[in-house]
């Protein structure tokens, strides 16, 4: 007997919204902008804590957080962020939208 058991887990007021498709080298540029010349702010919040680990994870002054890591498979960039609110999500989520298109108006 085979018995195959698949959990996926959803963190609450968490998400992974569209990415934007890049080519590997603008991918690298990408992070390597992020992680030499980082936001000192995003959606009016202080960014108090970078972590590099696993992408960009910038963690801002009320403890909400936003992450942009390359992806291993694609050449695509993923981001992820958290907020205790859903205005404060829709700011975050504004403000990463906007550096993902800046970023790829400076790229190419």
């Amino acid at each position: 007997y085979v018995i195959f058991f698949l959990m996926i887990r959803r963190p609450p007021r968490s998400t992974l919204f569209p990415y934007t498709t890049l080519f590997r080298s603008q991918q690298k540029k990408f992070m390597d902008g992020l992680s030499k010349n980082p936001p000192k702010e995003i959606a009016q919040r202080k960014v108090v804590e970078i972590n590099k680990w696993d992408g960009c994870k910038f963690v801002l002054d009320n403890g909400d957080w936003l992450m942009f890591r390359a992806s291993g498979t694609e050449a695509a960039i993923r981001c992820y962020l958290e907020s205790r609110t859903k205005i404060g999500f829709k700011k975050i989520e504004d403000e990463a939208m906007k550096m993902m298109k800046l970023s790829s108006v400076l790229i190419s």
